[in-house]
């Protein structure tokens, strides 16, 4: 596996005329700063290793519409084939209808480095749900996704991701840790998204004025 697939690529758009663009799955152009590029770490990378093997489960080294679409649905979250196909065909770079492992790490650096949320994040935040069940018993606690996060933001920025994710409370009225299964999260991940993109417009406009 490269660890920087499709870089050349990326780089070969980049110039004084069209600055920090690059290519996604089936031409999507979308703004990267290639010079400020955040790097995965070795905890992401074994985690995001540990998924697409999970998800490849023909051992095929790729994976199919029919194989998410299968593990969805045993995580209970209720979604068409014809959603699948649109979310794989996002990121199918090689356009074979399947994602291989390069361009599941590629589809996790995009969205990583993406700053602005303008690229299609429904599959990432699937993985990223995956990457946190690492026991895969179907559901996240603060305890599970401490070590990602903490990697990925250190541990001021990490505080404020648990609150995004979890909210203001851990544990329910008895003690126990919070638990929170895919539809949920992916859910909330929508809303946070959504949250974003109006507060940038509405930055964007009182600019312009």
């Amino acid at each position: 596996m490269n660890d920087n697939p499709y870089i050349p690529v990326i780089e070969k758009l980049n110039n004084e005329k069209n600055p920090n663009f690059y290519i996604c799955g089936n031409g999507f152009i979308a703004p990267l700063d290639i010079k400020n590029l955040k790097k995965i770490s070795n905890t992401e990378k074994k985690n995001l290793q540990r998924v697409f093997k999970m998800m490849d489960k023909d051992n095929t080294g790729k994976i199919s519409v029919c194989n998410l679409h299968d593990i969805l649905h045993k995580y209970n979250y209720k979604i068409s084939k014809s959603e699948v196909e649109r979310m794989i065909w996002e990121f199918d770079d090689n356009m074979d209808n399947c994602l291989d492992y390069d361009e599941i790490y590629f589809l996790y650096l995009r969205c990583v480095n993406d700053k602005k949320k303008q690229i299609p994040s429904d599959l990432y935040n699937i993985i990223q749900f995956f990457m946190f069940d690492y026991e895969m018993n179907g559901y996240i606690t603060v305890e599970k996704t401490l070590q990602i996060l903490y990697v990925r933001f250190g541990r001021e920025k990490m505080d404020l991701e648990v609150q995004e994710i979890f909210g203001d409370k851990y544990e329910d009225e008895s003690g126990v840790e919070k638990q929170i299964y895919l539809k949920e999260y992916l859910d909330n991940e929508k809303k946070r998204i959504r949250k974003f993109r109006l507060s940038s417009l509405t930055v964007s406009v009182r600019l312009q004025k």
